[in-house]
């Protein structure tokens, strides 16, 4: 799959109008040997469709995203997102194998409400 971060964004806008579409592109976009590995678990396969889909019920608001890195292996992008009234800075990256997302890792911290992608070193 080429321009990943074109896909991620049309995906990302894509659920708000249609769910079931977002939910064939997200399980498309995965690798049969995708795990997602989180600060606290460990999410599989169709798993990370239901888990994004409550992070977006529970009120996920992705307010920036700033692509990184990518090329036909690797996908490395930041966003700013906003869920249970806390913004937060996350740092994303997939690698891709057979041209589908294999293994994602996220990490996240906290950040004020005046942070922005901007202020990150190299920007």
């Amino acid at each position: 799959m080429k321009d990943k971060f074109k896909h991620f964004k049309e995906m990302i806008r894509t659920r708000d109008g249609n769910k079931e579409k977002f939910n064939e592109l997200i399980k498309n976009s995965l690798h049969d040997e995708y795990m997602y590995v989180r600060e606290t678990a460990l999410v599989v396969g169709d798993e990370m469709i239901d888990h994004v889909n409550d992070l977006f019920n529970n009120g996920l608001i992705i307010e920036d995203i700033k692509l990184l890195y990518e090329d036909e292996d690797t996908f490395l992008w930041k966003d700013i997102i906003r869920i249970g009234g806390k913004r937060f800075l996350t740092t994303n990256v997939q690698f891709w194998k057979d041209g589908k997302n294999w293994r994602e890792m996220v990490g996240g911290r906290e950040v004020s409400n005046d942070f922005s992608l901007d202020q990150i070193s190299g920007s």
